[in-house]
C-alpha cells in the first residue's frame, strides 16, 4: 500500500480496463468460492469473477488472477513449517472481535465499503493484547526441547496448539506429510552418514 497513491480499483487484462468491487468482504469471499471443489470450475470461476469485477467480463481464469494481484491479495502468513497461521473462515469470530477492540471497527457494517487493502493494513497492524494476535502467537510458537524443567510448559503449549490448530484442507495435509517424510528421509540419510563416518574413523 503506498498512502500518497489511490486504492486499486481497477486492472488491465488483455487491453481492457475492467472496473472492481474492492471491499474486503467480496475478495474474500472469492478467494474462498475459487477453492470450494464442490462446486464446478466454471461456477466457481464465474462465481469469484462476480464478486470482485464490476459488470459483464469474461470467463478467463486469468482475469480473475489479474483482479486479485491489484487488489494486493496475498495467502495468510505461514509459520516456519509452512503451516498456515491465520484462516479467514475459521478465525472470522476472532478477526471480528479484534477489529472491535482496536479500531473500534464493525466488519459487518463495514462489508462493501472497507477497502481490501484497507483491511489487510489494519489486520497486519492489529497490536499483542487482541486474543487473535495470542492465537497466532500459539501457532507460531516453536515446541521447546525437552529437559527435565519444562515438561509442563511444553504440555500446555501443545494442549494450546491443538485448541487452536487451523483444519488443513487435503491438499495441506498431503503437503505436509510430505515435508514429514522428507525429513524422516533427511534424518535417515544423516545417520547412515554418521554411521559410515564412524566405521571409516574405527
Amino acid at each position: 500500500m503506498i498512502i500518497w497513491e489511490r486504492l486499486p480499483c481497477r486492472v488491465e487484462y488483455k487491453g481492457k480496463t475492467y472496473r472492481l468491487k474492492p471491499s474486503f468482504d467480496r475478495v474474500l469471499e472469492a478467494v474462498s468460492v475459487f477453492g470450494d471443489e464442490r462446486l464446478l470450475p466454471d461456477d466457481r470461476l464465474r462465481y469469484a469473477l462476480s464478486l470482485v469485477v464490476r459488470g459483464r467480463c469474461p470467463l478467463d481464469p486469468g482475469l480473475l488472477e489479474a483482479a486479485l494481484a491489484a487488489l494486493a491479495w496475498s495467502e495468510p502468513e505461514s509459520a516456519e513449517g509452512g503451516d498456515r497461521v491465520l484462516d479467514f473462515r475459521q478465525d472470522g469470530a476472532y478477526i471480528y472481535a479484534a477489529f472491535r477492540q482496536a479500531y473500534g471497527i464493525d466488519l459487518f457494517k463495514e462489508r462493501g465499503r472497507l477497502h481490501y487493502a484497507e483491511f489487510m493494513a489494519l489486520l497486519r497492524a492489529l497490536p499483542a493484547d487482541t486474543r487473535l494476535s495470542e492465537i497466532i502467537g500459539i501457532r507460531c510458537r516453536p515446541v521447546p526441547a525437552a529437559t527435565k524443567h519444562n515438561a509442563k510448559e511444553i504440555q500446555s503449549l501443545m494442549k494450546a496448539k491443538a485448541r487452536y490448530r487451523i483444519n488443513k484442507s487435503a491438499e495441506e495435509r498431503e503437503r505436509s506429510y510430505q515435508r514429514s517424510l522428507e525429513g524422516f528421509a533427511q534424518t535417515l540419510i544423516g545417520m547412515i552418514k554418521g554411521e559410515k563416518e564412524g566405521n571409516m574413523d574405527g
